[in-house]
């Protein structure tokens, strides 16, 4: 969904004509729709089935599912109901400084994809310092680690999850929005990705904070070489098996050991 929006939004700016500017643009825009979209989902459909401790997971699992299909329907319609978009490019070309490419060591790099591992590795330090530094970051992890102990030093859970939720679709939006920097945007292009991010949870651990950034260079650093030596299409059954095989042996990951 992330990508169907920063493709009608971008292109209602003014698409390239506008060049970083116009993509900034775009991303707080898509940021600040996912992130009252991640509030709403908690209030509105989350908050009542956390009333019933019992069925908490399967209604959990069943409703998110659900909210992803419904957004696959309504990427379709953005992307193909709309008739203008037939016509428009849903890739964009970024240049830093008007080169198509960067040289490193020897070696090519498209400035574009540069461009979002500069916007990535900032996220992912400002996420890290958030966890870690500020109140709300830690009263996030303190939640999630002891609803109760959490309670009782008076935290306000509501407001607390509502805010999670709002930051947790919001860097759902964000990763579609990079993903699609250059590559073409697709309804169905997150579902490609759920085993990948699935792995990375479990491989990496969600319990600390640097968890699914080393479950995410771990897999990756995997599926090279098993593109390398086997392959490209033993990459999903690879990750299928690391999947599998880390529940089995270790099920908080490679850093869940550790409150972070």
């Amino acid at each position: 969904m992330g990508a169907e929006e920063r493709t009608t939004f971008y292109n209602l700016l003014g698409g390239a004509s506008l060049g970083l500017g116009g993509l900034l643009a775009t991303l707080v825009i898509v940021l600040a729709v996912f992130a009252a979209l991640g509030a709403i989902t908690e209030y509105g459909l989350v908050r009542p089935i956390l009333k019933n401790p019992a069925d908490t997971l399967v209604s959990g699992i069943l409703v998110t599912i659900g909210i992803a299909l419904v957004l696959q329907d309504v990427g379709s319609y953005i992307l193909i109901k709309i008739p203008q978009n037939f016509s428009r490019s849903t890739t964009i070309s970024l240049t830093i400084p008007f080169n198509n490419s960067i040289v490193v060591g020897g070696y090519y790099f498209a400035s574009s994809k540069l461009f979002s591992l500069l916007v990535i590795l900032v996220a992912s330090v400002s996420l890290f310092v958030f966890f870690k530094r500020t109140y709300l970051g830690m009263a996030m992890r303190s939640i999630s680690q002891d609803r109760e102990a959490a309670v009782a030093v008076g935290m306000n859970l509501r407001r607390i999850s509502v805010i999670t939720f709002a930051l947790g679709i919001l860097f759902a939006g964000f990763a579609g929005f990079i993903l699609v920097i250059d590559q073409t945007a697709d309804p169905a292009l997150g579902i490609g990705y759920t085993i990948k991010l699935l792995t990375i949870m479990v491989l990496g651990g969600v319990r600390n904070p640097l968890g699914p950034v080393v479950g995410g260079l771990a897999l990756g650093v995997i599926e090279l070489l098993t593109a390398t030596i086997f392959g490209a299409y033993w990459i999903t059954a690879v990750s299928l098996g690391i999947l599998i095989s880390i529940l089995l042996i270790k099920p908080t990951g490679l850093t869940g050991g550790k409150i972070g």
